[in-house]
Formats: structure tokens, C-alpha cells, sequence
């Protein structure tokens, strides 16, 4: 679950602070999926950026999975982060590794052992419906729902 408590972050001093969000509550439970959508400079970015503190917050709280992020020190906030995911709008994958091996890449950088590697990475390819492309290279891989 994903909290956030009266979330608010400015940007600037003095005379020119500029609200990028102000007092949000927001609730995500457990199973649910959300996309922040929005104008450029909305505030979109600050906000998920804000979620996982890799941008501090001005005030508010931000709570996931019973954790107050806003409350923890730098290494417990590093640890906490293991256990968070995130699709960045612009993102980068390793073009020479299969589907299954972008996939496993921060699950091997996290020592995972590698049957829970294996158990995960099948499972969040079940997820989104693309085990028949586990074992395709990105740089020449292009999945038409149509064709399918």
C-alpha cells in the first residue's frame, strides 16, 4: 500500500517559490494500478519523485507498506527501496540481454538467489502476458497485439 499524507513540495526561495504540489492525500491499496497523467510541468514527475524520496518532499508523509519513508535515515531508506519498483517515462534496458534477463538484472545486482530469480521473473512475465517473449533480444524485439 502506498500512503501519502498532505504532500507538498515547493520549489525556489525567497519571493519565487513555486507550489509543485500542494497538501496531496493520496491512498493506493494493495493490487491496485495507477498512471499519473498530466500537462507538462503538472507536477507529475515531482510527484514520483516524492513517492520513492529521490526527491524530498517540502512536508507531508509517505508511507509504503506500513514504512514512513519520510521518516527513515539514508541506509534504511536505500534498503527500504530494494521492495519498490518503478517504470521511469524515459528508461533505459540493456539492448544486448533478452526480455527475461532485463527482467532478472536488478534481482541479480540485489544477490537474489537464482530460483527465486527464476520463480520472479516468470511470474511478472505471466503478469503482463509476455512468457512467449522471455527469450527475445530487445534490440530487435517488437510485439503487434494485432498479429498475435
Amino acid at each position: 500500500m502506498i500512503q501519502l499524507k498532505q504532500l507538498t513540495k515547493k520549489y525556489g526561495k525567497g519571493d519565487k517559490i513555486t507550489d509543485a504540489l500542494t497538501s496531496l492525500d493520496l491512498s493506493i491499496k494493495k493490487g491496485e494500478i495507477f498512471g499519473v497523467i498530466g500537462h507538462s510541468g503538472a507536477g507529475k514527475s515531482t510527484l514520483i519523485r516524492c513517492m520513492n524520496l529521490l526527491e524530498r518532499p517540502t512536508s507531508g508523509e509517505v508511507w509504503v507498506n506500513d514504512v514512513e519513508l519520510t521518516a527513515l535515515n539514508k541506509q534504511q531508506l536505500q534498503h527500504e527501496r530494494r521492495n519498490i519498483g518503478m517504470i521511469f517515462q524515459h528508461f533505459n534496458l540493456l539492448s544486448s540481454a533478452t526480455v527475461y534477463d532485463n527482467i532478472a538484472f536488478p534481482l541479480q545486482l540485489a544477490h537474489a538467489n537464482k530460483e527465486h530469480i527464476h520463480a520472479r521473473v516468470s511470474e511478472l512475465l505471466a503478469l503482463v502476458d509476455l512468457e512467449a517473449h522471455r527469450d527475445k533480444y530487445l534490440h530487435n524485439y517488437r510485439v503487434d497485439r494485432n498479429r498475435e
